[in-house]
């Protein structure tokens, strides 16, 4: 049974032609200003809006992602994204699909892998299969499809049908014990040497603007710094119709770049419960917070074992807001290449 691109059509091209040429210059573009591949990248953290606004940011880093390799052995795609239609929590939700459809092509789903999850003893409670609809109702993992497929295309890889696998991990608000344990499994199969495997997360970066209900400023990092001091700072403004910006030291789409910025430097520095802090003094609308959290946990527990090296590579908004009444969706692509 094959996942239909529902996505198709509205948020990007349906047709194959069209969209190849949109996705192989947005790579080509990426590949100009930067020397891709990275050099044992294999995690991403990639946007998930339409093509058309977070396309080029996003192709940086698919574009990073190191995935010619001198053996035979199968590439394995760990995608992880938010749901943006149902809240759950302490749970994994899982596709019950065969494969997903893209315009170029189907990309087959590990489904003994979910399987194993979902009935296993000791992952099953943490495990879930999602309803078709609720699976084809969410756009996050199904963004990431098509320019997965352009991109193992964009790198010569060969019969795709056979030698490529997805995993679409559905993530929500899950406890620290749970993350704990997720990180471990998540891990263990990310280091499956029948594989050459790779995680890809799925999120966008603030969501700013009443119709977000979202509308915090900071004028500078020490007003970010203060809000989450030990001490519990002043909350950070929140600009109303009343606010006088003529007053205020830095434009509105400079403030979320400087809020985004600071979370993603945090980020890097791949501390759980810091991360956790950034969201919680913030309130920062990063929609894929959850998924990064459990990346950042897995990381945290295996940094005796593996050399993780965060990068950030493109950053983008929607639009430049300038007043109270605007709005704009931010864009980060990233890699972390491991040893």
């Amino acid at each position: 049974m094959s996942r239909i691109a529902t996505h198709a059509g509205s948020w990007y091209s349906s047709s194959p032609t069209q969209l190849h040429n949109e996705l192989t210059q947005y790579l080509d573009q990426a590949c100009t200003k930067h020397k891709y591949p990275i050099h044992k990248s294999q995690i991403c953290v990639s946007p998930h809006a339409g093509y058309t606004y977070c396309g080029p940011t996003m192709a940086h880093s698919f574009a990073s992602l190191d995935l010619n390799h001198e053996d035979t052995l199968p590439l394995r795609f760990f995608i992880l994204g938010p749901s943006h239609h149902f809240y759950f929590r302490n749970t994994v939700m899982l596709s019950s699909f065969d494969e997903v459809d893209t315009p170029f092509g189907s990309l087959k789903i590990d489904q003994p892998l979910c399987k194993e999850w979902d009935e296993g003893k000791d992952t099953s409670a943490m495990f879930d299969l999602l309803t078709s609809e609720d699976d084809e109702a969410e756009h996050s993992l199904e963004m990431q499809f098509s320019m997965l497929y352009a991109t193992l295309k964009y790198r010569k890889i060969q019969d795709i049908s056979k030698n490529v696998k997805i995993i679409p991990m559905m993530i929500s608000n899950n406890n620290d014990n749970i993350n704990d344990k997720l990180s471990e499994i998540l891990f263990k199969e990310f280091n499956n040497l029948k594989y050459h495997n790779y995680i890809i997360i799925s999120s966008d970066f603030c969501h700013w603007g009443k119709r977000f209900g979202y509308t915090a400023y900071a004028s500078d990092e020490e007003d970010i710094k203060e809000t989450m001091s030990e001490q519990g700072g002043d909350d950070l403004e929140l600009l109303t119709s009343r606010s006088k910006l003529d007053h205020h030291g830095i434009k509105i789409w400079e403030s979320i770049s400087l809020l985004d910025h600071f979370g993603m430097n945090i980020l890097k520095e791949m501390n759980y419960n810091k991360w956790k802090l950034y969201l919680d003094a913030t309130g920062n609308t990063i929609c894929g917070q959850h998924p990064l959290k459990l990346l950042i946990k897995m990381i945290e527990n295996t940094k005796n074992l593996k050399k993780y090296e965060w990068h950030w590579l493109n950053y983008s908004q929607s639009s430049h807001a300038q007043k109270i009444t605007d709005s704009s969706v931010s864009y980060s692509s990233g890699c972390i290449t491991i040893m």
